[in-house]
């Protein structure tokens, strides 16, 4: 079972910084008419700012989620404090409604993600779990980075193809761990010099999902790799990443 390479949030004396570990392409699109108009904001910043996961093991092939099929998810929200899943469900809504894609909360669990999955079996019904932990408590979180690390996201992956043949990494599994000793302020508002905790939740999400950090230009957007007090809002480059990941691809065949 291939993984993908994972991204996570770095903490620097009064900001916060986000490194990837993967390869990464930047793509253009065009957000199609109505795309904006449906939201209840103006999505900011450029449509090219964005850029898309591509495999460990097939540097040209990108990845994302079967859209035919629902993504369960479980929240073990025991260090994640009050109000946590509401933030956790807010935010996945986000995800949803900006990909196609399909979420269904599957309740909580006491399970940690670890780097060999013989370590951390899923549920039969979960393919996502998003936890609050110590960092100690997860062999997937970088060794030496317990202060300075506040998020750790990734999915696996098999190979697949979809209808017109093109290749694809269908995730199967995802994982988003936030490290419970770095407090965000609770809900979406811009408040605290680096945001919201539904705003971390939602760049996380994006990591899940198959984006990467914009490789320029990415200011205005949620996937940009600075945390800072910008509104939980997708810019236009997200929104435009997220189409590519999301529904829009039809849905994935695995190889055999």
């Amino acid at each position: 079972m291939a993984r993908r390479g994972h991204a996570h949030v770095r903490i620097r004396p009064g900001r916060q910084r986000v490194a990837a570990l993967v390869a990464c392409i930047a793509l253009l699109v065009v957000v199609l008419p109505g795309q904006a108009s449906a939201l209840k904001y103006t999505p900011r910043g450029s449509v090219r700012a964005f850029s898309v996961f591509t495999m460990d093991d097939a540097p040209h092939v990108m990845g994302r989620w079967d859209p035919c099929q629902p993504i369960g998810y479980r929240v073990n929200r025991a260090q994640g404090g009050r109000g946590s899943i509401a933030d956790v469900k807010k935010a996945v809504h986000r995800v949803s409604k900006a990909t196609g894609l399909t979420f269904v909360y599957r309740g909580r669990t006491n399970r940690i993600p670890q780097a060999r999955w013989a370590n951390h079996a899923y549920p039969a019904d979960t393919q996502l779990i998003i936890a609050w932990i110590q960092p100690s408590q997860s062999t997937l979180w970088p060794q030496g980075s317990a202060n300075t690390v506040a998020g750790r996201s990734g999915a696996w992956h098999v190979p697949a193809r979809d209808s017109a043949g093109r290749r694809w990494g269908r995730y199967d599994r995802g994982f988003l761990l936030l490290n419970a000793r770095l407090k965000f302020p609770a809900g979406f508002h811009a408040v605290g010099p680096s945001g919201s905790r539904g705003r971390e939740l939602m760049h996380e999400l994006g990591h899940v999902v198959g984006l990467d950090h914009p490789a320029v230009g990415g200011q205005q957007q949620i996937m940009y790799h600075l945390l800072t007090r910008k509104l939980a809002h997708w810019g236009r480059g997200d929104l435009a990443g997220l189409r590519i990941v999301g529904a829009s691809g039809g849905c994935l065949r695995d190889l055999t």
